[in-house]
């Protein structure tokens, strides 16, 4: 891979490192059969883009990652706009 491209790479790959870092809280998104249920949450991320957080085993959340452990996250609120896939 070109140089250039690696350097860029890694340049986002920090950025997007800080910004996870530079915030605590998140919106997690998981599923009940056909509804959405969303609550915030405070997280950490380590470096490998690894997402940690605690939720109680009698919560909604919980249950809902038991039967489906995919999940959407939402962090930030402005003003800057970025998104991290």
């Amino acid at each position: 891979m070109d140089e250039t491209v690696t350097n860029k790479m890694e340049l986002v790959r920090k950025e997007a490192l800080d910004f996870l870092k530079d915030n605590n809280t998140c919106v997690v998104a998981t599923t009940s059969k056909d509804s959405p249920f969303a609550s915030t949450v405070y997280y950490i991320v380590d470096d490998a883009f690894t997402f940690y957080f605690a939720t109680q085993t009698n919560t909604k959340k919980y249950m809902n990652l038991e039967r489906n452990g995919k999940i959407a996250l939402v962090i930030g609120t402005g003003p800057k706009h970025i998104s991290v896939n």
